[in-house]
């Protein structure tokens, strides 16, 4: 009994130690382990009641001699009252209230020596096999894992995408070298144009080569015969290796009158009145000329001969 009341606690033991990982580890298990953890804790639960169930038919068996001999003594006191009742009566009177008191009183001591007899029977159990182990459960939400089905038409679309991505971000790679090297060409034709421009501006001084006693150069003058009285302005254009054009171009064409661009005079205003509650101003002096007073700013300004 004791080695089975052992072997009935480390069931127990490992019974919960599989119940706590289970539910400790719920989360990380994949199904097949879920599903064999539930199977070995359904296996350990069943061998831990039959374990505990096994004394069970002794305490039965114990009892039925306990029932059999109260019914055979029920047996033998109803086969006593028929005989008593088949007997003529005794001598002594007695009423039916008493007879059946009787009976009562004897079922009813046969069925409380039954009840004390499974009682001990039962507290024997227990302190054979101990007190018995209640596992609570406690209601706990286990997570539930998303699991995504993996198939080859999925595994294609992934690998065609991963493809595609490549593609494009070496695509995108060629793109900004192509951009770059144009960048550059664009660069150094700019440079090159500019240079271009600075070596066309860089002329030469004709009017200083032509200032030197042996120059060389045959000068062309346009126009041949310029009119006289008329100021002219003398550009120089040098047309090869030995001839130079002077183009004359007059100075005082283009230009309009200083009369054309005089503003026109303004209409003539009425005299302000007067302001009110001051006295009249009288008879003032004329204005000075505006020539001659600026003929003597002028004077003023101007050096004396002293």
């Amino acid at each position: 009994m004791s080695q089975m009341r052992t072997l009935r606690m480390l069931v127990g033991l490992l019974f919960l130690g599989v119940l706590a990982s289970y539910l400790l580890l719920a989360g990380e298990l994949v199904e097949e382990a879920q599903w064999g953890t539930v199977g070995a804790l359904g296996v350990l639960g069943l061998a831990w009641v039959r374990l505990g169930g096994t004394p069970r038919p002794q305490a039965v068996a114990s009892t039925q001699p306990v029932a059999a001999a109260a019914a055979v003594q029920g047996d033998a006191e109803a086969a006593e009252e028929v005989a008593m009742d088949d007997a003529p009566a005794p001598v002594r009177a007695e009423s039916p209230a008493t007879m059946a008191e009787r009976k009562r009183m004897k079922v009813e001591a046969a069925k409380a020596a039954q009840a004390e007899a499974l009682a001990a029977q039962e507290a024997e159990a227990e302190e054979t096999h101990g007190p018995l182990i209640e596992v609570e459960i406690e209601e706990v939400h286990v997570a539930q894992e998303f699991v995504v089905e993996v198939t080859a038409d999925s595994v294609e679309d992934a690998d065609i995408a991963v493809t595609v991505e490549e593609r494009r971000e070496r695509h995108a790679a060629v793109r900004e070298r192509i951009e770059a090297r144009r960048r550059g060409r664009m660069a150094e034709i700019r440079a090159a144009t500019v240079r271009m421009w600075e070596e066309a501006e860089a002329r030469e001084d004709l009017v200083a080569l032509l200032r030197t006693p042996d120059h060389g150069l045959y000068v062309y003058d346009m126009p041949e015969h310029p009119e006289p009285g008329r100021p002219y302005g003398a550009t120089f254009v040098r047309l090869d290796e030995n001839r130079v054009i002077k183009l004359r171009v007059p100075l005082d064409e283009g230009f309009s009158s200083s009369a054309a661009n005089e503003p026109e005079p303004l209409p003539e205003l009425p005299p302000l009145p007067p302001p009110g509650g001051l006295p009249p101003l009288g008879d003032l002096p004329p204005l000075p000329d505006p020539i001659e007073a600026r003929s003597d700013a002028l004077a003023a300004l101007a050096p004396s001969d002293d």
